[in-house]
């Protein structure tokens, strides 16, 4: 059997009429195929078909125990399945991995990490009261936490399913299961069945509308997610009222008899791992970073625990590079509320900074204090300033802007940095500079317009530098002579 071939989707439709296996294949590779006109090359890896230069797998192989030469076949015997969700068998599959991680794997959760200041009790299987309480800071419980995108609920129907001021004390007494959304009902399900009482879901466990509950909270997000016993990636729900226990994947089947008489199946594939999770609406969002990161053991990802001081211990050129690469992946994704930029990472930025043992301020390691300022947009549009109302935000910091930044690719060992650069440590009021720095003028240069940003020519025509706006802005540039 061979393990590659080229195509292209005008020679599959044609032979797709009568050719029932062309036919599949061109259902399954129309979703990767960008330029029908274009020849496309798809290989085999043992079971599995992969298309295209990523090797995306789209479709699999397979025999039956009743082949025989099923000893001498790379291809997997049997059909592919998928076990149903929300039944005894998945369950007890789940309990079974993570008793295993209990055993031999060092993905359980951080030691002595605070316990967070409200839970969820859920009680035993298929009970529907609930009740929110306060946890014991000087004793720990296993909880599992919940991971969730909110999607595109009002405010109003945001206020009907989460914990308020007004009715934080009614659910400290108990309330039903029915008054929860059907992603947090599925999570109530989900901790029962896996057996462990408590469970911690943010807009449940974090009095909402409420700024100082709120900002003691968030800051505490780093210790809620490293001490969970596990957390539910609900991935497959796009919002909160989606639920993510009803979803039926279905796989077609096609039978095949090659010229020599031996008996294969063709199936789709059901195990698509970036389509699945890597690409859900979930982990495009900001504050879901660092909630994977700190998430010891998911479903679908786990860290080795002792992140980031293990990569730290790697040196200072890995150690930047992995802050710049996090910053750019964080700056890109969605979040409901724009001031949130500085609080959902904050917990990440907290870890890294102990570990490095620097000084950190909005996303700017004092380690790496000028490689960490050299970001600009990657945008061709500028970006907006965040209108923060409670805390001053330097300029110099890209969590002050909205849209994704990229960091300037500086050689290492090829520039001299000026030692004058520091925070200022005073920095607390307006009138107070957030950082320390010697200023330099422009002298016999003028800038010139490139593209969407400028050039700093000499007097002979020679680039000695380049300016790049962030912002919209209308000042006039001949009177700006000054660079930080």
């Amino acid at each position: 059997m061979r393990t590659d071939c080229q195509i292209n989707v005008s020679d599959l439709s044609a032979a797709s009429s009568d050719c029932a296996v062309c036919a599949s294949l061109l259902r399954a590779a129309k979703p990767h195929w960008h330029h029908e006109n274009r020849g496309c090359y798809i290989n085999r890896n043992e079971s599995a078909l992969t298309i295209g230069e990523d090797g995306r797998r789209f479709l699999r192989l397979g025999t039956t125990l009743g082949s025989s030469d099923v000893l001498e076949t790379d291809l997997q015997v049997g059909f592919p399945h998928l076990l149903e969700r929300g039944s005894s068998t998945q369950y007890a599959l789940l309990r079974a991995w993570l008793h295993r991680c209990d055993e031999f794997h060092a993905c359980k959760s951080a030691t002595g990490a605070a316990m967070p200041s409200r839970l969820l009790d859920v009680g035993p299987a298929d009970t529907d009261t609930l009740r929110l309480c306060c946890s014991n800071k000087n004793k720990t419980l296993d909880y599992v936490a919940l991971s969730h995108c909110w999607g595109v609920l009002t405010e109003a129907e945001k206020r009907k399913f989460c914990t308020t001021d007004e009715n934080i004390k009614a659910r400290q007494n108990r309330f039903d299961v029915s008054e929860l959304l059907k992603t947090f009902r599925d999570a109530v399900r989900v901790a029962q069945n896996l057996g462990i009482r408590y469970l911690w879901i943010d807009s449940l466990c974090i009095i909402q509308w409420n700024q100082k509950d709120w900002k003691s909270e968030a800051k505490r997000m780093q210790d809620v997610y490293a001490g969970a016993y596990c957390t539910i990636a609900a991935t497959s729900a796009d919002d909160s009222n989606a639920g993510f226990l009803e979803r039926t994947v279905r796989s077609e089947y096609l039978h095949i008899q090659d010229t020599s008489g031996r008996q294969f199946y063709l199936s789709t594939e059901v195990d698509d791992f970036d389509n699945d999770v890597e690409n859900k609406p979930l982990n495009k969002r900001a504050w879901v970073l660092q909630e994977r990161v700190f998430s010891y053991r998911r479903k679908y990802f786990m860290l080795d625990p002792n992140f980031p001081e293990r990569l730290l211990g790697a040196g200072s050129k890995r150690t930047i590079e992995f802050i710049q690469f996090l910053s750019t992946e964080y700056s890109k994704r969605g979040l409901t509320e724009k001031t949130d930029r500085c609080a959902a990472i904050s917990g990440l930025e907290s870890r890294i900074a102990q570990a490095r043992k620097c000084e950190t301020r909005f996303g700017i390691f004092q380690s790496f204090l000028h490689r960490c300022l050299l970001w600009q947009r990657s945008e061709e549009r500028n970006t907006d300033r965040i209108d923060y109302k409670d805390q001053i935000v330097p300029s110099w910091s890209w969590m002050a802007y909205s849209g994704s930044v990229q960091f300037m690719d500086i050689t290492f060992g090829g520039v001299e940095w000026v030692h004058s650069l520091r925070f200022n440590r005073r920095f607390n009021k307006k009138w107070k500079p957030a950082l320390v720095t010697d200023i330099g003028s422009f002298q016999k240069c003028n800038p010139e317009r490139r593209g969407t940003g400028y050039v700093i020519l000499d007097l002979d025509g020679t680039e000695r530098g380049q300016i790049q706006y962030d912002m919209e802005t209308h000042e006039n540039l001949d009177a700006e002579r000054c660079v930080v």
